[in-house]
């Protein structure tokens, strides 16, 4: 049995900073992670897939009291938000498993909301994605995926990228982002063919090789749930790492490059 306490705020930051709602290459808004199985030990660890195989997710979570230890499926994350919608966010919430159902309980005043756990097929791909994290080593100054090293390192403030994200919304521009790394500057090109928008930013921090990778789904998902400085890992046609850490959390996050045959 789960017995889980916080404030409700948190499980929301929880569960959001997993299901990642965001824009596709298409411009359609949808989540980048549907279900988890969230494992309560001396801190809440998550390891997620996308069932498309653009991102994964491994995350560390702070501020949730563990009063029972186990694990928890969760086959429907926007199902659980919505019922945690319906409590203030400052209102203390317990997430407890109860004969093969979750409740959702505020004690005073008392009101309890009852789910079937819904996770066929996310436990499975819980145990693949904590495989594939195994993989997965970020350092100081790199990051590592098996045998790739991404030896470029990148400290940015999210608001430039979601500036990027917003430039992409103009009217026949693709969404897709070709990132050049230079040593001194961050250089994005939106777009594809005849319409392109190219942009030169130098505000920001960045070591090792010069390196350029093209993306289109996931950028958008992470970055439009996060806020702050973080750290990208890249290096040339490699999946790209977004490290963000927090008081709260400490959030990993792999984006799978467009792999692009040249003529």
């Amino acid at each position: 049995m789960v017995k889980l306490k916080s404030l409700n705020k948190n499980f929301k930051e929880l569960l959001n900073l997993i299901k990642l709602t965001g824009k596709d290459g298409s411009g359609s808004t949808g989540d980048l992670i549907y279900g988890c199985v969230l494992k309560a030990q001396d801190k809440i660890y998550c390891n997620a897939l996308s069932e498309n195989g653009v991102g994964m997710i491994k995350l560390i979570y702070n501020e949730i009291i563990i009063e029972e230890q186990g694990e928890l499926a969760i086959g429907d994350i926007q199902e659980v938000l919505s019922c945690l919608n319906r409590f203030s966010d400052d209102e203390e919430i317990i997430i407890s498993i109860v004969e093969d159902k979750m409740h959702i309980l505020r004690e005073n005043p008392k009101k309890l909301i009852s789910l079937n756990i819904t996770s066929e097929g996310y436990i499975s791909e819980s145990l693949r994605a904590d495989e594939l994290v195994k993989d997965v080593v970020v350092a100081e100054d790199y990051a590592q995926i098996k045998e790739i090293k991404l030896n470029t390192k990148i400290k940015i403030d999210c608001k430039i990228i979601k500036e990027i994200l917003l430039d992409a919304e103009i009217k026949n521009i693709s969404r897709r982002f070709e990132f050049l790394i230079t040593t001194e500057k961050l250089i994005c090109e939106i777009g594809e063919k005849n319409r392109t928008i190219v942009i030169n930013e130098s505000n920001v921090e960045i070591r090792g090789d010069t390196c350029k990778s093209t993306f289109i789904a996931g950028i958008d998902n992470v970055f439009n749930n996060i806020d702050g400085e973080v750290f990208i890992y890249m290096t040339n046609d490699a999946p790209m790492i977004i490290r963000k850490t927090t008081n709260n959390y400490e959030a990993v996050y792999l984006i799978a490059p467009v792999c692009e045959i040249e003529d």
